[in-house]
């Protein structure tokens, strides 16, 4: 146990429990959401319809710290409950280990495992239902046995944490000892559950948030008009992942590797193992990629594999529902729905540390547990070597958020794409335009009339990122869905565009780092003349401005010595928002504005300079 307990305090001493940046936008549809509900004003998100488009366990949990302290405790306290429930989570898991018979040290050990998970411990301060979803997982394991009226309460409530445990409640019940249909109660009971839920909130018995962005990936696909060869490697990009690729090492590898190996390679003959194990050392060599949970699985086999270990039947068949099930949730997202998230496996980090609990368990020889703690080891360096992955772009969004109530008339309507920072943020009447909380908008999305579903909804107004009025190939360009007569060119004007200059290319990834605010004409024609003005000093030294600049004038970053950079070409009369970088070490930050078509050396004395 000594290595073991080596390795998780290793990996407890190493993960940034206190990360407090990870808010999506998708957070932002929660907790608007339970505003919402506080308030009295049923299941709506911003200005929208009734939507399903929530995993409903998690928004009734939320409900009581909105209505304890408002706003500020709903989005501060909802970080610390999702830790909070990982923690349950953790102490759940090590009761279950230790009455499946595992030993107390292990047992503990295994709880501490779970919770210093870096993608558990990282999803789970997102603002949405990860640090539910990994209690709601353990709860299934620890109750499959359990008698039938408990287990079919925990595939309901799993299910309603989030959906696809139904699939990890059906690989559970498989297992449990009674006729088929008895089996089955549990499960169905959960998916009857989920589609009254829904169709009460929104009419429907799926929910809204369940195929857009899906059918979105599905549809830009099938604009390209495909053939044969275009069909195969998209099949071949998404099935690949199905056998256990990035999805699987990214919620843990060797823990990933121990479930395949207890279900299936244990009692291979040495020589077997060894001889796939090379093969797979030489792909990697080679370049080819997801051999990663394969290769672990065949270490892990090798360790646990001899007469005397060989994993019992009943963990034999356990191994095997999860596994099949972990394949089913990514199949699910990466084959079918083509639109995978990082929140997504939570279910597979629990799995695999279920697999690895086991694995220590059944490995009697000290050298073997050993050389499993140190496999494990190399895997816990390389989660840590990937920092989480942060949204910096959505800065803008909250950047916008906090600007647009004063550029748009008090009860004007607002569409965007992204309307979850938006909505919760502004305090303005926005409009889901993608379809994951606003079933009526993904409707006329798919007829390609979002154009006249705007107008006859009343939304004279969008706030989006240039990409997303864009007719290509993109993921999130939805021009081509406006409708040719009812394109936004035709009816609307910039009338603000929000920059945030703090983002470095990479930072930014496909987005600009910009929204552009349009109106339909009749909304815009009463402008304010050209002027420039410091609006705020941030915390962390950088300055959030305003400018309108005369028609085909430009705005010109330079910080210290280093290449200018042209923020706003030819932006006309509209208004400039611009977060603006910190000074720091590489000297002034300073603005300039060039007239219309100036070229070459910067005006000696610029809009703004600042150390």
């Amino acid at each position: 146990m000594g290595a073991a307990g080596v390795l998780v305090g290793a990996r407890i001493t190493a993960i940034d429990a206190l990360w407090t940046d990870a808010y999506r936008d998708d957070a932002g549809y929660y907790f608007d959401f339970v505003r919402k509900l506080v308030q009295g004003r049923g299941p709506i998100v911003g200005d929208g319809p009734p939507t399903s488009g929530v995993q409903v366990l998690w928004a009734l949990v939320l409900v009581p710290l909105h209505a304890l302290g408002g706003d500020t405790a709903l989005e501060q306290g909802a970080r610390w409950l999702g830790l909070l429930l990982l923690g349950s989570a953790g102490l759940l898991f090590a009761r279950t280990l230790r009455c499946e018979g595992l030993g107390s040290t292990l047992s503990a050990l295994g709880g501490l495992w779970l919770v210093s998970d870096p993608l558990l411990v990282t999803e789970s301060q997102n603002g949405q239902e990860s640090g539910l979803c990994a209690l709601a997982c353990v709860a299934l394991l620890a109750l499959r046995n359990a008698a039938r009226a408990p287990f079919a309460a925990v595939c309901v409530l799993a299910t309603l944490a989030r959906a696809e445990l139904l699939l990890l409640a059906v690989a559970l019940a498989a297992l449990r000892g009674e006729a088929p249909w008895r089996r089955a109660l549990g499960p169905s009971l959960a998916l009857l559950t989920w589609c009254v839920v829904n169709l009460l909130l929104a009419g429907r018995p799926v929910s809204d948030a369940g195929w857009p962005m899906a059918w979105l990936a599905h549809a830009q696909f099938l604009a390209t008009e495909p053939g044969l060869a275009e069909w195969l490697r998209q099949l071949w990009h998404w099935s690949r992942p199905v056998a256990f690729g990035g999805p699987f090492a990214a919620a843990g590898i060797v823990g990933q590797g121990a479930l395949l190996a207890i279900a299936w390679l244990v009692p291979l003959p040495r020589a077997v193992l060894l001889a796939a194990l090379a093969v797979l050392i030489a792909g990697a060599a080679a370049g080819v990629d997801d051999v990663l949970v394969a290769g672990a699985a065949l270490c892990v086999a090798l360790l646990v594999g001899t007469p005397a270990t060989t994993a019992t039947p009943a963990t034999r068949r356990t191994a095997r529902a999860l596994v099949f099930a972990g394949l089913a949730i990514v199949a699910l997202h990466v084959a079918v729905r083509w639109s995978p998230r990082e929140y997504y496996w939570v279910p597979l980090a629990v799995l695999a540390s279920f697999g690895l609990a086991h694995a220590f368990d059944r490995v009697t020889r000290s050298s073997a547990r050993f050389a499993l703690a140190v496999l494990a080891v190399i895997c816990v360096a390389r989660d840590h070597a990937t920092p989480p992955r942060r949204f910096a772009w959505q800065d803008v969004l909250v950047f916008a958020a906090e600007r647009v109530r004063e550029l748009v008339p008090e009860r004007a309507r607002i569409g965007a794409f992204n309307a979850g920072i938006l909505a919760w943020r502004s305090g303005c009447r926005i409009v889901n335009l993608d379809g994951v909380v606003n079933g009526d908008a993904f409707a006329a999305m798919r007829e390609r009339q979002l154009g006249r579903h705007l107008r006859e909804q009343g939304i004279d107004w969008l706030l989006l990122d240039p990409l997303e009025l864009e007719t290509g190939g993109a993921l999130h360009a939805r021009g081509a869905f406006f409708g040719e007569a009812d394109a936004p060119r035709f009816e609307l004007v910039l009338a603000a565009r929000f920059i945030d200059a703090t983002l470095d290319d990479a930072a930014r990834g496909l987005w600009r780092g910009e929204l552009m605010l349009l109106g339909r004409r009749s909304r815009t024609d009463a402008l304010p003349p050209p002027h420039f003005a410091v609006r705020a000093l941030r915390p962390d030294g950088g300055r959030d401005s305003e400018w309108r600049g005369a028609l085909g004038a430009a705005l010109v970053m330079q910080h210290g010595e280093g290449a200018r950079r042209v923020l706003v070409a030819a932006s006309g009369n509209c208004l400039v928002a611009v977060r603006l970088p910190a000074a720091g070490g590489s000297g002034p930050v300073r603005l300039f504005e060039l007239a219309d078509g100036a070229e070459g050396a910067l005006p000696p004395a610029p809009l703004l300079e600042y150390e």
